[in-house]
């Protein structure tokens, strides 16, 4: 049975940062005047804001991420083998793209969240501060601090970037398989954007595929240069269609 997103919140309110085991939690962020947990709720998943103990007592924001559905063992595969392919592919990535971090927090390990007593897996997530690809552009759209040529240079920039990080996904052949303007975090930096890619439930390569539960039913060859992979879930019937 899967674990409801009050019962985490509870399990935090309750005992705080000893909630989460596996990192070291400095405090976990709150809804302005209140004591509820600062919570981003998805369709399956849902990510708590928190500061995390850093180098010489200097704490970061990080995110925790939790499911409120069931979790599948392809999941957790999945999100075990990212834990080693995404730094490798931020370091080889396209200067100004970055591969959001993850690492698994898996009770086998004596990691995870606490809920009633037992260790639920979670994620750690690297924390951007940036705003969502659509969210920045609407924003450059309605400023008055831009020229109408500053505008064009922007949005070439970000055209100009999107397309060498497509090259680069292809070159590596993975697919994020859920690319949308709310999983491209747009970062601004001294030297001009900084995109992150975050959110990898979808996520695509040759050996997550090996490891899935779910089971291939087709394959689509190049249609339009693009190659799709379908997999349907045997455990919650669901497909999820992977591109790059």
């Amino acid at each position: 049975m899967s674990i409801t997103l009050g019962q985490y919140s509870g399990a935090l309110k309750i005992h705080g940062v000893d909630a989460i085991k596996g990192i070291e939690i400095d405090r976990f962020e709150r809804v302005r005047n209140g004591q509820e947990p600062l919570v981003y709720v998805g369709n399956f998943a849902a990510t708590y804001k928190m500061m995390e103990k850093g180098y010489k007592g200097k704490s970061k924001h990080i995110g925790v991420r939790v499911w409120h559905s069931n979790v599948e063992q392809s999941d957790i595969q999945g999100y075990r083998h990212l834990n080693r392919i995404l730094p490798k592919l931020t370091q080889d990535a396209p200067t100004n793209v970055k591969f959001c971090g993850v690492k698994l927090l898996e009770p086998d390990n004596d990691e995870g969240f606490i809920v009633r007593k037992k260790l639920q897996p979670a994620l750690r997530m690297d924390w951007v501060d940036g705003v969502n690809f659509d969210v920045y552009l609407k924003s450059v759209v309605r400023s008055k601090d831009y020229s109408r040529q500053d505008k064009i240079l922007i949005y070439r920039n970000l055209k100009s970037l999107i397309l060498e990080l497509a090259r680069f996904m292809k070159s590596q052949q993975v697919s994020h398989g859920d690319i949308s303007s709310g999983n491209i975090m747009i970062e601004m930096k001294s030297r001009g954007e900084q995109i992150h890619i975050v959110d990898f439930d979808s996520f695509y390569t040759p050996e997550i595929s090996n490891l899935a539960v779910g089971t291939p039913v087709i394959l689509i060859g190049s249609i339009q240069n693009t190659s799709r992979a379908i997999f349907l879930s045997k455990e919650k019937k669901r497909i999820s269609v992977h591109f790059y």
